[in-house]
C-alpha cells in the first residue's frame, strides 16, 4: 500500500515537473510563432479601437453621452497599446550573439514569454468589446436656454414676480394663470420666475412649451418630452399623453410653463398631471385673456395680471434703449418723453420705437410723434390698437425697402416658427429684391446683414436653433396686416388648421401665398395666379404634389 502511494505521488510530481518544462521550451522554440501571434492580436485590437473611436465621435457629434464602460475600455486599450509598443520594437530588433552567428536565446526566451503574457491581455480586451450601443440616452437638456436675460425689472414687475413665486410655494395652488395684453412681457416674466424657482431649488425640472393660437397636441407633447429626454414610441396623441403622464409623475418637483394660450386647454389630453394626481407638479399658463384662466384652470389656481408700465417706468425703459443722445439734448428729451407716453406703457412698443428713433434728429422725432398721434382713432378705446400704431412706426423707420421686405417675408411662416435665414435669402433672391446681388453667396451675406439690423431694431428675435430667427406674434400680426394691404399682396394662412384651399373670388393680385402647416390634401382646379412669385405649401399632412396643370396658372412663380 505504501508503495502504491509512493508511485502515485511520483507520477503526480512528474506531471507538475513536465508541464513547466514544456512551457519553458515553448517559450524558446515557438518564439517566432508567439511573436507573429502577438503582432496580429495587437493590430486587431488597434483596428477595434479605431472602429470604436469612430462610433464615439459620431455619437458625440449628435450630442449623445458616451457610456462609462466604453470610456473605460478605450482608456484601458490606449494604455495597453502604449505599453506593448515598446515590446513590439524589441521583438523586431532580432538580437543575436557570438558576433551575429547565433540567435540570442536568452533574449528570445524572455521576449517570447512576455509576448504570450501581453497577447493574453490583448485578447481579453478584444473580448470585452461586445458592448452594443456606445451611447446612452442624453440626460434632459438644461433649462438654461429658456431662461431670459432680457428682463428690465421695475417695482411693478417685481411685485408681479413676487405674487407668482408666492403662488408656486402655496400647497393649495397647483396652477398659476399669468395674463396681460400681447407685447407686455408675459413670456419674459415667467422665464425670470422659472430662473428664480430653479435658484431656490423649488423644482427639479423646469419645462416650457409654446401653445399658440392653434394648439397642436403632438407638438406640445414633443416640446415637453424633449426637455425630459423622453422618446415616444406611441403614434396616437392619447398614447403619448399616457407616456408623458407617467414620466412626469416620476419627477419629485416639476414646473411646467405653457406659454401663449388662446383658449381653454385640457391638461389631461396633453398628459400633464395636476392636483392630487401629482402634488409636486405646478403649472404656469400665460394668456392674453383673463377669462381663459377661468376656463382652463378650475378651483386650485391663482390669477396674476401683468399690468402696463407706469409713466416713470416707461420712460426708464425707453431711455435705456434709445441711447444716451437724448440726455444731452434738452429739447429732444421733451419730445422723447411724449413719444414714450404714446407707447401706452407696453414694453414691446417702447423698445421697438426707441430703437427705431435711436440716433435720429429732432425733426424726425417730431414727425414720429405727430404720426403716432394722428394714427390713433378717437373711436377706438382698445390699447392694443394704439400699440399697433407704435409698432408700425418701427417698420416705417426701417432704412430701406430691402429691410422692410425681409421683415414682411418673415410673416409667411407659422406663429412661433423657427425661420431659416437661408429660406429668407432664397426668397429674396427669387423676388429679385436685393440690389447689386448676382449669386446666392452674396444673397446670404446681404440677408444676414439685414437680419442683424432687424434684430438690433427688436423687430426680430433670436432663435434657440442655429441659423434661424423668430418673430413676436404681435409683430407677425403687424407684418401680415401691412403685407396684405400693400402692393406686396400676401395671403398668409399658415398653421391655422385649414383642411382645404381658402375660398377667394380671385387670386389675381397675390404675389406671395403661405399655407404652410395645415391639413390641405387637395387643390382646386382652374385657378389663375398671374402675379404669384412665392407659394409655400410645406407640412400639409397628406399633401404630396402640385399637378403640372395647376402650376401652369402660375406664370411668374
Amino acid at each position: 500500500m505504501a508503495l502504491g502511494i509512493f508511485v502515485t505521488l511520483l507520477m503526480k510530481a512528474g506531471e507538475y515537473l513536465v508541464e513547466p518544462v514544456g512551457q519553458q521550451l515553448r517559450y524558446l522554440f515557438c518564439y517566432y510563432k508567439n511573436v507573429e501571434n502577438f503582432h496580429k492580436e495587437v493590430e486587431k485590437l488597434g483596428d477595434m479601437r479605431d472602429s470604436m473611436q469612430q462610433c464615439v465621435e459620431a455619437a458625440k457629434r449628435n450630442g449623445e453621452e458616451i457610456r462609462i464602460d466604453i470610456q473605460k475600455w478605450l482608456t484601458n486599450v490606449d494604455g495597453v497599446l502604449a505599453e506593448v509598443e515598446g515590446l513590439g520594437h524589441e521583438l523586431n530588433s532580432k538580437k543575436r550573439c557570438f558576433n551575429g552567428l547565433c540567435p540570442d536565446w536568452s533574449s528570445q526566451y524572455k521576449f517570447s514569454k512576455e509576448a504570450i503574457k501581453k497577447t493574453a491581455i490583448v485578447t481579453e480586451l478584444q473580448g470585452d468589446m461586445k458592448f452594443g450601443n456606445v451611447s446612452v440616452p442624453v440626460p434632459p437638456p438644461s433649462t438654461e436656454f429658456i431662461l431670459s436675460n432680457d428682463l428690465v425689472t421695475f417695482q411693478s414687475t417685481e411685485s408681479t414676480i413676487d405674487q407668482i413665486m408666492e403662488a408656486l410655494q402655496d400647497d393649495r395652488c397647483d396652477i398659476v394663470g399669468v395674463y396681460g395684453m400681447g407685447g407686455i412681457g408675459k413670456t419674459t416674466l415667467v422665464k425670470e420666475v422659472s430662473k428664480r424657482a430653479k435658484d431656490l431649488n423649488l423644482f427639479d425640472q423646469v419645462l416650457m412649451a409654446i401653445v399658440s393660437q392653434t394648439p397642436d397636441l403632438r407638438k406640445i407633447q414633443g416640446q415637453l418630452a424633449d426637455l425630459l429626454g423622453l422618446k415616444f414610441s406611441e403614434e396616437t396623441e392619447i398614447g403619448r399623453a399616457g407616456r408623458l403622464y407617467e414620466r412626469l409623475k416620476k419627477e419629485k418637483g416639476v414646473l411646467i410653463i405653457l406659454d401663449d394660450i388662446w383658449s381653454s386647454i385640457n391638461l389631461a389630453e396633453v398628459g400633464i398631471p395636476r392636483g392630487k394626481e401629482h402634488k409636486g407638479c405646478k403649472i404656469i399658463l400665460t394668456t392674453r385673456q383673463g377669462h381663459v384662466c377661468n376656463t382652463a384652470m378650475g378651483d386650485h389656481m391663482e390669477k396674476v395680471p401683468v399690468r402696463l408700465l407706469s409713466t416713470e417706468e416707461s420712460w426708464d425703459l425707453f431711455r435705456k434703449y434709445v441711447g444716451g443722445a437724448v440726455n444731452n439734448a434738452p429739447t429732444l428729451i421733451c419730445v422723447a418723453m411724449e413719444v414714450a407716453r404714446e407707447c401706452q406703457g407696453l414694453p414691446l412698443a417702447l423698445v421697438t420705437v426707441a430703437q427705431a428713433l435711436r440716433d435720429r434728429n429732432i425733426e424726425e422725432w417730431r414727425a414720429a410723434l405727430q404720426q403716432l398721434k394722428k394714427s390713433k382713432s378717437v373711436s377706438i378705446d382698445d390699447t392694443e390698437e394704439s400699440v399697433f400704431s407704435c409698432l408700425r412706426l418701427s417698420y416705417e423707420y426701417l432704412r430701406s425697402d430691402e429691410m422692410k421686405l425681409r421683415f414682411l417675408l418673415c410673416c409667411l411662416f407659422p406663429e412661433d416658427h423657427n425661420i431659416q435665414i437661408e429660406d429668407l435669402a432664397t426668397y429674396s433672391m427669387g423676388k429679385r429684391c436685393l440690389r447689386d446681388v448676382d449669386t446666392m453667396e452674396e444673397a446670404r451675406r446681404k440677408t444676414h446683414e439685414i437680419i442683424m439690423h432687424l434684430k438690433a431694431s427688436c423687430l426680430l428675435l433670436d432663435s434657440d436653433k442655429e441659423g434661424c430667427v423668430k418673430m413676436h406674434d404681435m409683430l407677425r400680426d403687424l407684418a401680415i396686416s401691412i403685407a396684405s394691404a400693400e402692393n406686396n399682396a400676401f395671403l398668409v394662412r399658415a398653421g391655422v388648421g385649414l383642411k382645404e384651399w381658402p375660398t377667394k373670388e380671385t387670386f389675381d393680385e397675390y404675389m406671395c401665398i403661405s399655407l404652410m402647416t395645415n391639413n390641405i390634401k387637395k387643390l382646386p382646379q382652374g385657378l389663375k395666379f398671374p402675379k404669384l412669385q412665392i407659394l409655400l405649401m410645406g407640412e400639409n399632412e397628406g399633401f404630396e404634389e402640385l399637378p403640372d396643370a395647376w402650376l401652369r396658372g402660375m406664370t411668374t412663380l
